[in-house]
C-alpha cells in the first residue's frame, strides 16, 4: 500500500468452473515510521522507452550524512517512487535481502539474523554469539547462510565468514581470512598484537574498537557450490577462494601487481588484458554466467568506486601506475566530492578466463561518483546502479540509455540499492 494514503483494494476469488467474484474497500496506511518525508523520491525519466517490470527498488542501509547514524529501516519503492514497503530494523542496517525455505532472511542488527515469513512473522532468529556481522551475506551450497563477519575479541577486523547452519541453526567459523593471508598479515604493523590489556579493554567494550582494518571484505558471492568471489576494499582486490568446506585455498586474486609485489601471494594474480584503469575500493560484486562462453569462463560485475585507500598498511595508491583518475583521500574523494563532475565511479563487467589465468574489462559505465559504499545489479536487460553517496540511482537498458534515476535528500546516503519483485513471497 501507499504510506499516509487512503488505498482502495480489490480483492478477486475465482472458483473452480472460473467464476471471478471481487470484492473492494478502502484501508487507511500508516505513515512510514521513518518519517513521511521518505514517502517518495524524485523520478527523472530518461530518453529510453523500454518499460519497467513490477521489480520494487529496495534501498538498503540508509545513513544520516551529518552524524554517520545508520538509519535502522529498509524500504521499497515502485517505479514511480513511491514507497511501498518499510521494515524496521534494531540497528546497523541491511544491505540485504535473502530468499530460501520460503523466508526471507536479512540482518536486524550487528548480532542477529532473521527468517520472517510471507506475513512478516519473524520464524527463525540466528545470533552470531562472539561475532558481528558487516556489509554482506550470501546462500551457501549447503543449505546454509554466509556471513562476512568480524570476531569480537579478535585484533583484526572485517576478516571472518561465518556458516549459520538452515536446518540446525547452528553458527560455526567457516573461513578466517587472516590465515588465508597470514603471510601477508605477518608483514604488516599490528598495534594491538601484543597489547593484551588493550584487546582486553577493547573486547569488553571499555575502550573504543580499534582492530586493524587490512582487508575489510565488503562483498561475497558463491562460485559453483564450494567457492566463494569476496571483494576487498582494502586491498581493491577481488579474492577467488575454493574448497570452502574443508580446506579452503586461494586460487586467484584479481588486483595491482605493485601493490601485491613481495607479498608472497603475486602469484596468484590473474593476467590483465587491455588498458584500464584497476578496480578500487570496488562493492557488490556479481557472478554472471552464459551459456555460450567456454568452460572456465564468466563475468563478475561490480561498482567500481573509483577510490584507492588503504587504512592496514602505507600504501601510496596515486603512485601505482595500474591506476588513473582515481580519488585517494578517504574523505574528500570519498564523501566531499560525491555527485560531482571532479571523479566518476562505474559499473564495471570483467570476464574472466580461469583457464587462461585472465581477465578483461568488456563493459564500463561512468556514473556518478561515490567513494564509499554502492551497487550495481543486473536485471534482465537493465542495470540497477547505485551511487550511495550521491544518493541517486540511475536504471539503464541494454543499449546504456537512462531509462529514469531516483534521487533522495542528500542528507541521507544509501549503501545499496537492489531491486526485487518478491515473486513468490509477497506475490505471486
Amino acid at each position: 500500500m501507499v504510506p499516509s494514503a487512503l488505498n482502495t483494494i480489490t480483492l478477486e476469488l475465482t472458483d473452480s468452473a472460473g467464476g471471478v467474484s471481487s470484492f473492494t474497500f478502502e484501508q487507511q496506511a500508516p505513515a512510514l515510521l521513518r518519517g513521511e518525508s521518505f514517502t517518495t523520491l524524485e523520478v527523472t525519466e530518461g530518453t529510453s522507452t523500454q518499460e519497467l517490470g513490477d521489480t520494487l527498488y529496495t534501498m538498503l542501509g540508509p545513513q544520516e550524512k551529518a552524524t554517520f547514524t545508520y538509519q535502522p529501516y529498509t524500504c521499497a519503492y515502485d517505479a514511480a517512487g513511491v514507497a511501498r514497503m518499510e521494515i524496521p530494523l534494531v540497528n546497523y542496517r541491511t544491505e540485504r535481502q535473502t530468499f530460501a525455505n520460503d523466508l526471507m532472511y536479512y540482518n536486524i542488527s550487528y548480532n542477529t539474523i532473521v527468517g520472517v515469513n510471507s506475513l512478516g512473522k519473524m520464524v527463525e532468529r540466528f545470533d552470531l554469539n562472539h561475532y558481528s556481522m558487516h556489509h554482506d551475506y550470501t546462500l551457501g551450497g549447503d543449505n546454509d547462510l554466509l556471513v562476512l563477519a568480524t570476531r569480537d575479541d579478535d585484533i583484526t577486523t572485517e576478516d571472518r565468514i561465518v556458516r549459520i547452519d538452515l536446518e540446525s541453526g547452528k553458527v560455526s567459523q567457516l573461513i578466517d581470512l587472516s590465515e588465508l593471508f597470514s603471510g601477508y598479515v605477518a608483514q604488516l604493523d599490528n598495534p594491538l598484537a601484543e597489547n593484551k590489556l588493550e584487546r582486553f579493554l577493547q573486547w569488553t567494550q571499555l575502550q573504543s574498537y580499534s582492530a586493524m582494518n587490512w582487508i575489510h571484505i565488503n562483498s561475497i558471492e558463491l562460485l559453483g557450490t564450494d567457492s566463494l568471489l569476496l571483494s576487498s576494499r582494502e586491498t581493491s582486490t577481488i579474492i577467488k577462494i575454493d574448497n570452502i568446506y574443508d580446506e579452503p585455498t586461494v586460487d586467484y586474486l584479481i588486483g595491482s601487481s605493485n601493490f601485491w609485489e613481495g607479498s608472497g601471494y603475486e602469484e596468484l594474480l590473474l593476467t590483465q588484458v587491455g588498458e584500464f584503469s584497476l578496480q578500487a575500493g570496488q562493492h557488490a560484486l556479481s557472478v554472471q554466467t552464459d551459456d555460450s562462453l567456454p568452460d572456465g569462463q564468466y563475468y563478475v560485475t561490480l561498482f567500481n568506486n573509483n577510490n584507492a585507500i588503504c587504512w592496514g598498511r602505507a600504501y601510496d595508491f596515486s603512485a601505482d601506475p595500474c591506476y588513473w583518475d582515481t580519488g585517494y583521500d578517504w574523505f574528500e574523494d570519498a564523501i566531499g566530492n560525491a555527485g560531482t563532475p571532479e571523479l566518476n565511479s562505474y559499473y564495471y563487467k570483467y570476464l574472466v578466463d580461469e583457464d587462461a589465468g585472465t581477465f578483461s574489462l568488456v563493459e564500463s559505465v561512468p556514473v556518478s561518483y561515490s567513494g564509499y559504499i554502492s551497487s550495481v545489479e543486473d536485471i534482465g536487460s537493465t542495470k540497477v546502479i547505485c551511487s550511495g553517496i550521491a544518493t541517486e540511482t540511475v536504471i539503464l537498458d541494454e543499449n546504456n540509455e537512462l531509462i529514469q534515476s531516483m534521487t533522495s535528500d542528500y542528507a541521507y546516503w544509501w549503501y545499496r540499492v537492489f531491486g526485487y519483485d518478491y515473486s513468490g513471497f509477497w506475490f505471486a
